[in-house]
C-alpha cells in the first residue's frame, strides 16, 4: 500500500475487501458473484431474479465489465484473461472515477432503487440500517440516525455525498465506495 497516496491506499483496501479468496486477482465468480448472493440472501431475493436483484446484478456486471474492457483496451490484460490483479484494478477505478464514469453512477442509482425497499424515492434510517447491518453486525439504530443529521430521509441526489460521508464520518476505517460493493475493511 502506498501510504503517501490515500486515494490509491482506499483503492487497493478496496481491491483486499473484494479479493474474497485471496489470490490477488479479482475473479467474478470467485469474488463478486458471492458478494452479490450474500445481498440476496439477505433481502429474500432469488439471484436468479430478473427484476430488482436482476438490476443490481446487472450494474455490478456493468462494472466489472468496463474495468475488464479498460484494462484489455490499455493493454494491461490479454483479452481472454479472466482475472483483474491488485495493480490494474487501482487504475482501472482510478480511471473510471476520474472519468466520472456512467457505470458507477449507475451502480449507485440502481443500489439506491435497490435499498429504496418503500418505494417512495428516498432512503429513510430503517432501509439504511437494514443495508448497513447486512455488513457490520454492531451498527446499531441510533449510528444511522447520526448520518441522517436530522435529515430523516435521503434522496437518490443526496445519495452519493450521504456514502461519503457515512464512509469518512461513521466508518473511518472503511473503504471509499466498500458499501456499493458490499464490503467493509477493517486494518
Amino acid at each position: 500500500m502506498d501510504m503517501d497516496n490515500p486515494v490509491l491506499d482506499r483503492h487497493e483496501k478496496l481491491f483486499d475487501a473484494l479479493d474474497t479468496n485471496k489470490d490477488g486477482a479479482l475473479d467474478w465468480f470467485a469474488d463478486l458473484q458471492p458478494q452479490l448472493d450474500r445481498i440476496a440472501k439477505a433481502y429474500s431475493f432469488n439471484p436468479d431474479d430478473v427484476g430488482k436483484f436482476g438490476d443490481l446484478k446487472s450494474a455490478y456486471l456493468d462494472f466489472w465489465a468496463e474495468c475488464m474492457f479498460n484494462a484489455v483496451s490499455l493493454s494491461m490484460l490479454k483479452a481472454d484473461q479472466k482475472s483483474l490483479p491488485k495493480h490494474e484494478f487501482t487504475l482501472m477505478l482510478r480511471k473510471l472515477v476520474v472519468e466520472n464514469d456512467a457505470t458507477l453512477h449507475n451502480l449507485k442509482r440502481t443500489m439506491f432503487r435497490f435499498m429504496n425497499t418503500e418505494k417512495d424515492q428516498e432512503l429513510s434510517e430503517p432501509e439504511v440500517l437494514r443495508f448497513a447491518q447486512l455488513w457490520n453486525k454492531d451498527i446499531e439504530p441510533q449510528d444511522v440516525k447520526q448520518l441522517f443529521r436530522g435529515t430523516g430521509t435521503i434522496t437518490d441526489e443526496q445519495f452519493g455525498i450521504f456514502f461519503f460521508r457515512f464512509l469518512n464520518d461513521f466508518l473511518p476505517d472503511a473503504v471509499v465506495g466498500g458499501v456499493l460493493f458490499g464490503v467493509r475493511y477493517r486494518p
